[in-house]
């Protein structure tokens, strides 16, 4: 395996020794998650599935390269979804709520975040947002 193809992190730097120590690990293939829960809550949690309509996990949580789709099928009239707690900055990769058409809902934070995709909304769709959303897209943003 030739490690110098593979993104790398740096995990630890010792002060007094000034030797680097790096980890290669691949980053994970992006994926497509769905939020699936009736009621509003956090981004963290386990309401998440892999298709509109399926089994939710915490493993399907989205990470910074994933696409997260908040469409019609899960939440009730009204409810709210939200970057808050736990404290800190939400790194969060493309969240797309254009197939939301059906019962309104917020999307409300107090977290900083850092979005690295897009973020595509929907006229059913309010925010309450009280902190910096930082764009870092990788390409022309939606």
């Amino acid at each position: 395996m030739n490690l110098l193809s593979y993104p790398r992190r740096l995990t630890s730097l010792k002060p007094y020794t000034q030797e680097l120590i790096m980890i290669t690990e691949p980053f994970s293939t992006p994926k497509t998650v769905y939020w699936n829960g009736p009621t509003g809550g956090f981004l963290y949690s386990s309401t998440w599935a892999t298709s509109s309509g399926g089994a939710t996990s915490f493993a399907n949580y989205p990470l910074p390269q994933d696409t997260a789709i908040i469409d019609n099928t899960g939440l009730n009239n009204g409810q709210q979804i939200s970057f808050g707690t736990p404290s800190g900055i939400w790194n969060v990769g493309t969240i797309d709520m254009s197939a939301k058409s059906v019962n309104t809902m917020t999307l409300a934070g107090s977290a900083p975040v850092n979005l690295y995709g897009d973020w595509i909304g929907a006229a059913g769709v309010s925010t309450n947002i009280s902190s910096i959303i930082t764009f870092f897209g990788r390409a022309l943003q939606k």
